[in-house]
């Protein structure tokens, strides 16, 4: 009998280790080949989330046309072809004339990456079936210096045509409504090109680095421009439609030739950078509609002497920062080192020792004295009603500020890193602290937060060492991620109650001990609450909990089981990551969405259960999540498929998925039926020598029922003998020469030893 065992076990193994080589044939995108890489590229739609392995059933393998290659496309996925899209060009190849039909199929699309890199390339045909070109499909065609494009084209992907350094013009097609990101960035010797009237978009870096490019009608339906035209060097001449309200990012930054620039009545706001480093431009207007200048939006424009802008508007960091105009303010005023401009302070970069900022100011712009290491004291005026963001951060000398009762608002990171200042008094108009606001201020001993205040955002107070004291009204209602992180008054609190609770926000309990039980007095879990405590194994919600923040359990790697009540309504992102040893749950009735990378690299997740509630499965909710063996799923199979499940997910979509099942049917389990199937046989026996090698290191991938049910000889031992049991059992009942269950199968293997 031993013989045998070994014979059996020999055999199971042999199974185990071969589909274990199958699985590892799955070959990421990362180990992909030029062509996979491209495959996947042709296949899926640059706007759509579908999978590649979705999209891959629905293609034929390549196939060769003189001297490209295609694929046949099942676009609806009903079995049968319906186009055919190009795939890949041979490298060698300098003319390609593409035909409109192939096998009978018309050619519809020029896949992503499709004619990238072919260097030789000095021709294409592209036929007026084709409705889209993918991503990148001619980037780093170096040798071509034209191409045209059919009107029957509506889509073209990113970087469609980027770094053909010889491409001197283009015509692009009459019915397309975006530029891509990319679609003709670095693009050196690009002097003309014809955007049709059906243009609405025009994406980041579309024309970015086109350096022989000196005029550009954009046409009157344009709305969006991203930054679209940074590095345009020769670029002298442009016209912006009415229709565009912001100016994005760096924009038009480093157009060195751009002389001036009208900008439109609808223009409300003017982004970081966006005209950073035009050192041509002499002249702006800026509209009376603009709210906003971001930071750098003008610096280093170094001959605008020039300047116009609204009373209203609010001003970025170092919008004029190096430009001829800033410098005139600062001449201007030789008695005085503020730049004051419509009642708005701007630059106090000059000042020293004790400030007293005049009167008639109202506002002081964002970093208008930022790193003014030489300022020890400011006094500032009432009437002032905000201070910007950045506005004194780094003034690491500065000792004291007095702030007026009119202001209302100051901004992120207002007094971040002022090292030296000892005290502040908040007024009683803010109604919130912003994003380090006074983070770093490392010699700050004591706080009021004023009635009114309802956030405390993300830092506000971190890393204030020596802040001891802090009055919190119970006005605030929200508290951002480390909002009081480093400081003496948390660590306090975490040695004294180890759950910090804030008006029923929990915003620690990083060295909280066994058993760890929420009590209803809080409302929220706030973000990192818990993150990386290597204590915790159990943990309780009260009903009362109605958030559990982002990474509020992150990397809590003894965490084994958490009881989430149905009064919880949102799980944010990555709040169970890398919790390793969490093997089921069971997610509340209340929740709609479970978000990215909920369960991120839970490779001790065996079990879940999901409610029908659920309708939005997020990208990496379960990534490495390898272990995971069966959902239930309390709803239909229909309401299942009908959930969005993006992409990263396959350790979820590969479980076994139990429909209309709360998952409480199996915490018992058949004697002998480890995976819970409902029948023994060798699937059973393979689990049980899988988990009895993990034994030896500590590790168990199986729940306690599956362990009773794995023990069939109920020795208290999980070993190979149990798993010959199970295949001799199997094999008994599978000849037909026993009947019964494996339990009457043991008792007959007894009364044989008997006799």
């Amino acid at each position: 009998m031993k013989q045998k065992t070994k014979q059996i076990i020999s055999c199971v193994m042999s199974i185990l280790l071969a589909g274990s080589a199958m699985l590892s044939c799955s070959v990421p995108v990362s180990a992909m080949t030029e062509s996979e890489s491209a495959l996947i590229g042709v296949l899926i739609d640059d706007d759509t989330s579908d999978s590649f392995y979705e999209a891959y059933r629905t293609a034929s393998e390549p196939a060769t046309y003189e001297n490209f290659q295609y694929l046949k496309v099942d676009n609806d996925k009903d079995g049968v072809y319906d186009t055919v899209e190009i795939y890949l060009c041979d490298k060698s190849a300098e003319t390609v004339v593409i035909p409109d039909v192939i096998e009978d199929l018309p050619v519809t699309r020029i896949g992503s990456r499709s004619f990238a890199h072919c260097y030789k390339l000095k021709s294409i045909t592209i036929p007026g079936s084709v409705t889209s070109i993918g991503a990148d499909a001619f980037s780093y065609c170096t040798g071509m210096e034209e191409i045209t494009i059919p009107d029957s084209v509506t889509r073209i992907g990113d970087g469609a045509f980027s770094c053909m350094g010889k491409l001197q013009s283009i015509v692009l097609p009459s019915n397309l409504k975006a530029l891509s990101q990319r679609i003709l960035s670095d693009c050196y010797s690009l002097t003309d090109v014809t955007l049709p009237d059906s243009i609405e978009k025009i994406c980041d870096a579309a024309f970015c680095n086109c350096k022989a490019l000196e005029v550009l009608a954009i046409p009157a339906g344009v709305t969006e421009i991203g930054s679209a035209f940074s590095n345009c060097v020769s670029l002298t001449e442009i016209t912006l439609p009415q229709g565009i309200t912001v100016i994005d990012v760096n924009t038009f930054s480093n157009c060195t030739s751009l002389t001036e620039m009208i900008l439109p009545d609808s223009v409300t706001e003017i982004g970081y950078g966006a005209f950073s480093g035009c050192t041509g431009l002499t002249e702006i207007v800026i509209p009376e509609n603009v709210t906003r200048v971001d930071s750098d939006a003008f610096a280093d424009c170094s001959s605008l002497t020039n300047l116009t802008y609204p009373a209203h508007v609010t001003l970025g960091e170092s919008v004029f920062a190096n430009t001829p105009w800033l410098e005139e303010q600062k001449q201007q005023s030789s008695d005085s080192p503020f730049v004051i401009v419509n009642h708005v302070l701007i630059d106090g970069l000059d000042c020293m020792g004790d400030v007293v900022i005049p009167d008639g100011v109202t506002s002081i712009s964002d970093g208008a004295f930022m790193e003014g290491s030489v300022i020890t004291s400011v006094v500032i005026p009432e009437g002032v009603t905000s201070i910007g963001n950045n506005a004194f951060s780094k003034c690491t000398q500065l000792r004291s500020v007095t702030i007026p009762e009119s202001v209302t608002t100051i901004g992120d990171g207002a007094f971040y890193l002022c090292g030296n200042l000892t005290d502040i008094t908040i007024p009683q108009g803010v109604t919130s602290i912003g994003n380090s606001t006074f983070g770093k201020c490392e010699s700050l001993t004591e706080i009021v937060i004023p009635d009114g205040v309802t956030s405390i955002d993300r830092g506000a107070f971190s890393d204030c060492k020596l802040l001891e004291n802090i009055t919190i009204p119970e006005s605030v209602t929200s508290i951002g991620e480390s909002a009081f992180s480093g400081t003496a008054w948390l660590t306090a609190h975490e040695l004294h109650d180890r759950l910090v609770i804030v008006n029923g926000i929990l915003i620690s309990g990083r060295l909280s001990n066994n058993p760890v039980v929420i009590p209803d007095t809080v409302t929220r879990i706030n973000d990192k609450a818990f993150i990386s405590n290597k204590t915790i194994t159990s943990v309780t919600l009260a009903d009362s909990v109605t958030i559990i923040g982002k990474s509020a359990f992150e990397n809590c790697i003894f965490l084994e089981e958490i009881s989430i009540p149905d009064s919880v309504t949102e799980i944010s992102n990555d709040a169970f990551a890398r919790c390793e040893r969490l093997k089921s749950v069971t997610l509340p009735n209340s929740l709609t969405k479970i978000a990215f990378g909920t369960f991120y690299e839970c490779t001790g997740l065996r079990s879940i259960v999901i409610p029908d509630s659920i309708t939005d499965i997020e990208p990496g909710a379960f990534d490495k999540c390898e272990y995971l063996e069966d959902v239930y799923y309390t709803g239909t199979e229909e309401q299942w498929n009908a959930i969005k499940i993006d992409l990263y997910n396959d350790a979820l979509t590969n479980a076994t998925i139990h429909y209309n099942s709360t998952g409480s049917e199996s915490e018992v389990l058949s004697c002998g039926d480890v995976n819970g199937d409902g029948v023994v046989d060798a699937s059973d026996s393979a689990w049980i020598l899988k988990t009895a090698a993990g034994l030896g290191t500590g590790e168990s991938s199986l729940s306690d029922a599956q362990m009773t049910a794995a023990d069939v000889n109920q020795d208290g031992l999980l070993n190979s003998i149990d798993a010959s049991i199970i295949l001799q059992y199997s094999a008994a009942t599978g000849t037909g020469t026993f009947v019964g269950d494996i339990q009457d199968y043991m008792n007959s293997i007894l009364e044989l030893e008997i006799t």
